[in-house]
């Protein structure tokens, strides 16, 4: 089962790589005030399970991540493709919609210079490199979430069946009984007739005795 799941979730990453990441800018207010960030659409994807991954995501680029009310921001965070070996901040948000989680983003390049892709077009590009692997991060844990959930569903159904099965078996059992009292009780039938049949006899038998000796009590006198 684990080949398997390895498999599918091998070709579903494959699948990723054809599909066309919509990240797009954004003005929203931040704790910072109103800057200019990018957000991306994660599909089918739950808030919390975005915020762990992310959060994860985050610290691979950053020595701290930290929470401030809804937002997370990270402190002395390199990300190479990015902005070099140079720091920066990144500050996120995260909002659950229907069916889907957005994750906005701004990045602060460093005296509270924000990225934009007007002044930072190198930088956007890398970022929305670094936007998009973390797009696949979660393409994977969403399926692998609903893999899992189809193999409970999948477990359920074995163990209905195995039920089924058992009851059947159950069955099977009570009607071999319900064959063997049936069986007993056509023998008891058979033996019954033989002894009402050997009753009959000893009947008649004892008819004649008693014919017998009603003929002895009526005969009594006759010859004198």
């Amino acid at each position: 089962m684990k080949i398997k799941l390895i498999l599918m979730l091998s070709l579903a990453f494959i699948g990723f790589n054809t599909e066309a990441q919509d990240i797009q800018p954004h003005n929203r207010s931040m704790s910072m005030g109103a800057h200019p960030g990018y957000y991306i659409d994660l599909e089918d994807a739950e808030r919390k399970n975005v915020e762990k991954l992310w959060k994860d995501y985050l610290k691979e680029y950053s020595k701290k991540v930290k929470k401030k009310k809804k937002e997370y921001y990270t402190e002395e965070a390199r990300i190479p493709i990015v902005n070099g070996s140079a720091e920066l901040t990144v500050y996120s948000q995260l909002e659950e919609g229907r069916d889907l989680t957005t994750l906005y983003v701004w990045v602060d390049l460093g005296g509270g210079v924000f990225m934009n892709e007007e002044d930072h077009a190198n930088q956007v590009d890398g970022f929305f490199q670094y936007l998009e692997e973390f797009y696949y991060i979660v393409k994977k844990d969403v399926i692998k979430r609903e893999l899992e959930e189809q193999e409970k569903a999948l477990e359920k159904l074995n163990k209905e069946l195995k039920k089924l099965t058992d009851k059947n078996e159950d069955y099977h059992k009570e009607i071999l009984k319900a064959q063997e009292k049936i069986r007993k009780a056509e023998e008891d039938i058979e033996k019954n007739l033989n002894e009402q049949n050997d009753k009959q006899v000893e009947i008649e038998k004892q008819k004649k005795m008693i014919e017998k000796i009603i003929n002895k009590f009526n005969s009594v006198g006759k010859n004198s």
